[in-house]
């Protein structure tokens, strides 16, 4: 732990580095802050949203300092690239050490979907090696929960139809598999085919509608492999030209469409703008984002997915 908050610390910017009490000490603060019970998903967003402004954030630093104060005569003010650098540590300890497999991949989400507010200035943020490990910790959380393959189960589906097989069976694990498989594949084609006949020119007006399509009727919380399926169906042909994000939500909120009827997480940036405008309230926060239709795709699921998780 103190390892990567030295590495932190050091790509802040800090000159003179700490001693290794101090460090332990801050370090001990920061996990303190991170396990208390008081820490919510609202406060991780906090830690979020300061990060990417590229400020420190009042409530740690007072925690901090009481912290330290508390278990040591120690000073513990310190310049805002360090308090900074502390913000981000605790991002990483909130996704790293998170023994809830749900609320990392819930973590996970959320840090990614932030990425949003500043899409194409990848520069401005620090500690970008650290920073992408934290993400897709969704990937196994959804793996695990996933019963059944999109792969045709030949000798399930004859002893379904031979002889009464299946009368009155009770229906284990084997089964159970058996038919969440069938599922799969059924609503895997009944994608396709709403697809094929979507009538919907605009290309992310279609990227709503499908995505609308596809979490109110999915079976079960999508894996990666679902999530690759369903960008290559979407987009077989050429994904479009880029368009400002203001002009998008826009279009969103006069065509009606209600994504979410709740937006729970701060860092659900399309919906939370989408609402927004529905309300007569201001979206300023993306009105410089521009985005291609896939990547407004990729952004747009993984807000769904989030939202999702939460509910």
């Amino acid at each position: 732990m103190n390892k990567i908050l030295n590495n932190i610390l050091l790509q802040s910017g800090l000159i003179i580095p700490l001693d290794t009490d101090e460090m332990e000490q801050l370090a001990r603060a920061c996990s303190n802050f991170v396990k208390s019970e008081s820490f919510s998903f609202s406060t991780f967003e906090s830690l979020l949203i300061y990060y990417i402004k590229g400020k420190e954030w009042p409530e740690l630093n007072n925690f901090i300092e009481k912290n330290i104060s508390e278990n040591s005569e120690r000073k513990s003010t310190y310049p805002t690239r360090v308090n900074h650098a502390l913000g981000f540590f605790c991002i990483y300890l909130a996704i790293a050490e998170c023994q809830g497999r749900k609320e990392q991949a819930i973590r996970s989400l959320a840090l990614q979907n932030m990425m949003l507010a500043v899409h194409g200035k990848w520069n401005s943020l620090r500690y970008s090696e650290i920073l992408c490990t934290l993400y897709f910790k969704s990937t196994v959380y959804l793996s695990n929960l996933s019963i059944g393959e999109k792969e045709y189960p030949c000798e399930f589906a004859r002893s379904m139809f031979k002889d009464h097989y299946r009368v009155n069976e009770d229906i284990d694990d084997k089964v159970s598999e058996g038919i969440q498989s069938l599922v799969l594949m059924a609503f895997d084609a009944e994608m396709e085919q709403f697809i094929s006949t979507l009538d919907e020119k605009d290309p992310f007006m279609r990227v709503v509608s499908i995505l609308e399509h596809y979490f109110l009727n999915m079976p079960q919380l999508p894996t990666l492999s679902d999530f690759k399926r369903l960008v290559a169906i979407t987009f077989v042909d050429k994904e479009g030209k880029g368009q400002k994000m203001s002009n998008v939500l826009w279009k969103i909120a006069d065509s009606g469409v209600v994504l979410s009827e709740e937006v729970i997480s701060e860092t659900s940036l399309i919906l939370m703008g989408v609402n927004r405008l529905m309300n007569g309230e201001n979206t300023d926060f993306l009105n410089t984002i521009r985005l291609k239709p896939k990547e407004f795709f990729v952004y747009l699921y993984h807000e769904l997915l989030l939202e999702h998780l939460l509910k």
